[in-house]
């Protein structure tokens, strides 16, 4: 390399001089590329894992400059030429190893909230199964002969999928994620947890339907950790969760983002001022509250429910586990236009905060809620409609106990003392005070208890 320094000044000559004499004690002082590599190769493998599970192949040309400085011949190789990993959907003409950096096609589409694995080629799915060595189930019950792929292969599918999002952060947060996903993917099936549908759709499913099963696996950890033991109907609800003398019927939702601008879900690395689409997420809390208790209490002349078939017995508590994940992009938070948590708000009719003034004087005389017993949203046939959101002083909804608001996170799959990463996920029980079987403030895992208590004039959300 040459630099001409005809043209600098004295005071630039300096801090190139400076600059190189640094450069050059690192050089000096590094550890040998020898060294490192057999260090980075044996944390990798501590773990369970390879290189080029990881990272791929090391690359031909590497691999010679590494063989014509140890003097030894290099290896025969098959053929340079990689096989292509993935495919344009728009132009199938641009395909990508999956080494180096990504191209600008698919880096595109991946700011725009989509994954790598959603553009694998078809044929490559499941190719190098085999070499992820101590990551293969162990024994397992219940459905697998039913899966159109093996098990093993699915896993390592899904394994590959999160690993995609997890190429930013440290190689040992990666490993830990990972490692805490085989663990869990594996002792998921292994307690009958799992349908004969989950596993691949948790592997190949859309981006949705493997966040969805994604985030029972993360709800059966969570109540794992905290003294629960669970287990599932072949036909009800997700779990039956118990512990102290106390059993619960857990039915977990995932909304899909239907309806929230998908600008808002991507403005993790954007600068400005957005506007929280609080009542867009409202929406997808009531539309899903909908959906399970129509599963507990039946569909009048077209299905029969839970209570009905006997799977939920009159009396048994059920609870409607919502998981907001996927309806936030970085602003994560339970709470909506009135500062508690949106579950609060769908199900007792609470509105925005309101300053009440002095006619005479304008002075702000008390504040409160107001009252929002409905939302709006687009009718089918042009206009707008209004949507329940007062389903706990609706009789109808006096069997479902109460609703669990989620946000169910990766990260909380780190060790405690990863920085930067939440330690627990975000939740918040929001109580039904007309229940007929209520659960025990506190015996579910949450930051905050809440309930409504309601008189003849007011409703107010109080804390427990």
């Amino acid at each position: 390399m040459t630099i001409d320094v005809s043209g600098l000044s004295a005071k630039e000559l300096k801090a190139l001089i400076t600059q190189a004499e640094k450069q050059q004690t690192k050089v000096l002082t590094r550890p040998k590329a020898a060294a490192m590599r057999a260090k980075i190769n044996q944390y990798v493998k501590d773990h369970g894992y390879t290189i080029e599970e990881l990272y791929g192949a090391v690359s031909t040309a590497s691999s010679e400059t590494s063989k014509k400085r140890t003097g030894r011949k290099p290896a025969k190789s098959a053929g340079s030429k990689v096989a292509p990993k993935y495919r344009n959907p728009t132009n199938p003409s641009e395909t990508w190893s999956g080494r180096g950096r990504q191209p600008r096609w698919l880096a595109a589409l991946v700011q725009k909230g989509k994954e790598p694995s959603e553009f694998l080629i078809k044929t490559f799915v499941g190719a190098h199964a085999g070499a992820w060595e101590g990551l293969r189930p162990v024994a397992m019950n219940g459905g697998y002969a039913r899966a159109k792929a093996p098990i093993g292969v699915l896993k390592v599918e899904f394994l590959d999928r999160v690993g995609q999002r997890w190429t930013k952060p440290p190689l040992r947060r990666r490993l830990e994620v990972l490692q805490t996903l085989s663990t869990l993917f594996d002792q998921f099936h292994q307690m009958g947890l799992a349908d004969p549908h989950f596993s691949r759709l948790l592997a190949r499913g859309s981006h949705a339907e493997h966040h969805q099963r994604l985030a029972e696996m993360l709800l059966a950890k969570y109540l794992w950790n905290d003294g629960f033991s669970l287990t599932s109907a072949p036909a009800g609800p997700d779990f039956n969760a118990a512990k102290n003398g106390h059993s619960v019927w857990i039915e977990l939702v995932t909304p899909e983002p239907k309806g929230i601008d998908p600008h808002w879900l991507n403005v993790s690395h954007q600068e400005g001022v957005w506007t929280y689409p609080h009542e867009a997420i409202a929406l997808r809390y009531t539309s899903a509250l909908k959906e399970k208790h129509r599963k507990l209490v039946g569909d009048p002349g077209k299905s029969a429910g839970y209570l009905a078939k006997g799977v939920v017995l009159p009396g048994e508590s059920y609870v409607v586990a919502i998981n907001q994940h996927l309806l936030q992009g970085a602003f994560r938070s339970l709470n909506g236009i009135s500062q508690a948590p949106v579950a609060g708000e769908v199900v007792y009719a609470i509105g925005p905060q309101q300053l009440h003034l002095g006619r005479s004087t304008g002075q702000v005389l008390h504040s409160d809620h107001a009252h929002r017993p409905s939302l709006s949203k687009a009718g089918q046939a042009g206009g707008t409609v209004g949507v329940p959101a007062d389903s706990f002083l609706n009789p109808a909804y006096d069997p479902v106990s109460a609703v669990w608001a989620l946000d169910l996170q990766e990260a909380a799959l780190l060790s405690s003392s990863a920085p930067h990463f939440p330690a627990v996920h975000l939740s918040a029980m929001i109580h039904n005070e007309r229940a007929t079987s209520r659960v025990p403030p506190h015996l579910l895992p949450a930051q905050g208890d809440w309930i409504g208590r309601t008189t003849a004039s007011s409703i107010e959300l109080c804390r427990l």
